[in-house]
């Protein structure tokens, strides 16, 4: 089968991509954690060098592989082929806004390859979505009650937004979905009484 311009697609036996004689495409380093976890690991993700781990508690754990130094400044083991992360590495510990007796324990993560989106699905079908500059998951209202199986992101540059994005659901539906976080987005709304 040929490249069909029209719709760039291109067959793994047609590619274009050459092998590159100076190194692998990607690698795979142990990452050990030198602090306690009090609870199961239920899901990871990694993308853009960033470890996203979640725990049967409801939270999650983000983990910037990069920069280390960044967070605490005192990394000293950077050019080891095994790192070792302390609770200082971690970029943000957070849980979802329900206990799992209610929502249920998360079952997948979907982090996207910028590592800014990530979408986070439970046993009982509850959906969150949590952007890198967020501390608080936001629920997906209207994926509530479709369990999330894979997810298609746009390859479109990073953006604020996720752009229009592909979610494949455990009843073979498929969803496009088009998430824009804002300041409104992640604002708790007051009532007045």
């Amino acid at each position: 089968m040929a490249y069909d311009t029209s719709s760039g697609y291109a067959p793994p036996s047609t590619s274009n991509m050459q092998e590159d004689a100076s190194g692998p495409m990607f690698s795979i380093e142990r990452v050990a954690l030198q602090f306690t976890v009090s609870s199961d690991f239920v899901a990871a993700a990694v993308a853009n060098n960033v470890v996203v781990l979640a725990l049967s508690t409801g939270r999650i754990l983000r983990i910037d592989l990069d920069s280390p130094a960044d967070i605490d400044g005192s990394y000293s083991n950077a050019h080891t082929t095994r790192k070792t992360w302390t609770a200082a590495h971690i970029l943000q510990d957070i849980d979802l806004p329900k206990k799992p007796s209610e929502v249920g324990v998360i079952r997948r993560l979907f982090l996207d390859p910028s590592a800014s989106h990530l979408i986070i699905t439970t046993t009982l079908a509850e959906n969150y979505y949590l952007h890198t500059q967020s501390r608080t998951p936001k629920a997906l209202s209207r994926l509530k009650g479709v369990v999330i199986e894979s997810i298609s992101w746009n390859p479109s540059q990073p953006t604020a937004s996720t752009r229009e994005i592909l979610v494949g659901a455990s009843d073979g539906n498929v969803y496009e979905v088009y998430i824009e976080p804002s300041s409104e987005f992640y604002r708790r709304e007051e009532r007045v009484t």
